[in-house]
């Protein structure tokens, strides 16, 4: 059910994020739900009822709806038609790996 409410949020917070950054310098835009992102993933820990989770969830959804289509927005700037395909789907392809910590050896 988090995972659904989660979407919820990133449906309804898609289109504002992307009119921002449109209409605003994209790093600010981008630095300013970045930094908002982070503060309420760090809400988590206080999240003591599922009530408290579902609504910090779907905040996150919010949040991170504008991350994905702000980051193609500057990809498209910074390379040619041809090239942005390769760049985006390098970006994508890295976005589900996850660096681990190596084993301690002692």
């Amino acid at each position: 059910m988090s995972a659904a409410i989660f979407y919820l949020g990133f449906v309804v917070g898609a289109t504002p994020a992307i009119i921002m950054a449109q209409r605003f310098p994209i790093e600010r835009v981008a630095f300013g739900i970045v930094a908002v992102w982070g503060i309420c993933l760090m809400t988590s820990a206080a999240c003591h009822t599922w009530q408290a989770f579902y609504i910090q969830r779907f905040f996150l959804g919010l949040l991170e709806a504008g991350v994905t289509p702000m980051f193609m927005l500057v990809v498209g700037g910074f390379y040619k038609k041809n090239e942005q395909a390769l760049r985006m789907g390098a970006w994508y392809c890295a976005t589900g790996y996850v660096l681990h910590p190596l084993p301690d050896r002692r």
